[in-house]
């Protein structure tokens, strides 16, 4: 059957929907954007090091070990030293001793950070990094009363992406530039054979950096120490910390460490910090009570954060997010359109 005015009106129409459907700037901007947070862009590293020479703050990563970590809190405690324990969210909630261990750290001074739980960061989408950064947070903060401050990723998951992401909540990342390495400590970890590893490598480690910068002229560095409190580290501990004080290094937290200007944030899902001092209330958590000038400054505070969530299985993929404030699916809306059409030129073959 010859065509029409009608049917090459009809074919006419489709290609242009269906190039407005290809070209939609909505799902180009999404596209980008995507392409863009995947992308293994350049980007400053978080710091590895003290803002100022001569401190060194300890940290611990991944924990917490209920037969590991009391006997390092009680080394620091008999030092009288400060340190930072990035905790592992996995158990904190479900344990009553970790979570107990948490306000421990708490009382006696210690800064609580997260170490981050859960698949790699960079391959989650925007929404879905920031529901579980919240979540974990939330965990903390129903344990110990905080919201932490300080973030670590494992195995340096971090891009420029995720540093976006965890910035826009107010979290303060950081590496290091003492690694003793004494993950080879745990019964866990299979050495290679005839290898034999002992506290005496871990002071050992740190003595090497010390003596670096006192044999370049009497000068001192600027050190972020790491450890695994999941091992048996705790006396080897007391031996850095006698160590760094041989050689007249200070002994601070993260927060001192960075200058950050504060190791907590007001709420689980909002930058603004927790200004230091700003009160001192006594927070129920958990199972138990932390005491702590370290807790929520109001009520209103912990209203706000204890919040629940979003569930992550409801995020959508970046590529389909419309702009905020859209009623209806932009690209959805032209695809069936284009159907539409489609069908009606079928009808008319």
């Amino acid at each position: 059957m010859p065509f029409n005015s009608m049917r090459i009106f009809t074919v006419l129409f489709v290609v242009v929907a269906v190039y407005f459907a290809s070209n939609d700037p909505a799902v180009e901007k999404a596209r980008v954007k995507e392409a863009i947070r995947r992308a293994p862009v350049a980007y400053v590293p978080p710091a590895s090091q003290c803002t100022a020479t001569g401190k060194l703050a300890l940290t611990f990563n991944n924990g917490v070990s209920l037969s590991n970590t009391p006997v390092v809190l009680d080394v620091l405690k008999s030092a009288n030293v400060p340190a930072t324990f990035y905790v592992s969210s996995e158990w904190v909630g479900n344990i009553t001793l970790v979570d107990a261990l948490l306000r421990r750290m708490l009382a006696e001074g210690h800064t609580v950070g997260i170490s981050w739980f859960g698949d790699d960061p960079r391959n989650l989408t925007e929404t879905q990094l920031k529901e579980s950064l919240i979540a974990q947070s939330l965990k903390i903060y129903n344990a110990a009363g905080v919201h932490p401050r300080m973030l670590r990723f494992p195995y340096n998951q971090h891009n420029q992406a995720v540093a976006a992401v965890a910035d826009s909540l107010g979290f303060v990342t950081s590496l290091w530039n003492i690694d003793p390495a004494d993950y080879m400590m745990c019964d866990s970890y299979v050495k290679p054979a005839g290898v034999t590893y002992t506290g005496t490598n871990i002071t050992a480690a740190y003595q090497t950096q010390f003596d670096l910068f006192k044999t370049a002229g009497g000068l001192k560095g600027a050190f972020i120490g790491v450890s695994s409190d999941l091992c048996p580290v705790g006396p080897a501990i007391g031996s850095v910390i006698q160590l760094a004080k041989e050689y007249n290094y200070k002994l601070v937290d993260i927060n001192d460490c960075l200058a950050a200007g504060g190791s907590y944030r007001a709420a689980s899902d909002k930058p603004g910090v927790l200004v230091p001092g700003s009160s001192s209330t006594t927070s129920t958590a958990g199972s138990g009570t932390a005491s702590s000038s370290k807790t929520s400054t109001s009520s209103s505070t912990a209203t706000s954060s204890s919040a629940k969530p979003t569930s992550s299985s409801s995020a959508q993929p970046i590529n389909t997010t419309i702009s905020a404030g859209a009623s209806f699916n932009i690209p959805s809306a032209t695809v069936l359109l284009v159907a539409l059409v489609a069908a009606v030129f079928q009808a008319l073959l």
